[in-house]
């Protein structure tokens, strides 16, 4: 399930991971291509995000202190902490769970 609201996009995957983007995120093509990114709904004629549907992840990646990728099959995520005032991602496993 992608679940988008107005500040935040919430990603379920199966089996039992959530991950909460309220902070900025791009959505990329194995070759690095922005297919989606964060941006106000006004500036988007379309929502691929939902592209991870289904997909598999297969790692992650610290970029540095403020950006980590998910890996996907075929796409990666990368999630950007853009705030010092908020929490601009979470993850939530059944027995784990991190927030920045």
């Amino acid at each position: 399930m992608v679940a988008i609201g107005q500040l935040q996009v919430q990603i379920e995957l199966e089996p039992q991971a959530i991950i909460n983007l309220t902070g900025g995120w791009a959505l990329k093509s194995a070759e690095g291509r922005i297919i989606d990114s964060s941006r106000p709904h006004a500036e988007r004629a379309s929502w691929k995000i939902p592209w991870l549907l289904g997909k598999k992840v297969s790692g992650y990646q610290v970029m540095d202190e403020r950006r980590i990728c998910i890996l996907f099959d075929t796409m990666v995520l990368e999630v950007i902490d853009d705030s010092d005032e908020v929490e601009t991602f979470a993850v939530a496993l059944p027995d784990f769970q991190f927030v920045v």
